[in-house]
């Protein structure tokens, strides 16, 4: 995995690599009840795969 997101980072995919490293911090955030980091880290994602 640590090899896919080197290479996606070298090129013009950064935000999708950072997508890739996001989920456990997600994870975190949803038990936690933070709805509005949650919600933005959704919004994020959305923008990328809407634009792509």
């Amino acid at each position: 995995m640590a090899e896919f997101v080197r290479a996606v980072t070298t090129g013009r995919h950064r935000e999708v690599a950072r997508l890739i490293r996001e989920p456990d911090s997600l994870l975190e955030q949803t038990l936690n009840q933070d709805e509005e980091a949650v919600a933005a880290a959704i919004g994020r994602a959305l923008l990328l795969y809407i634009t792509f």
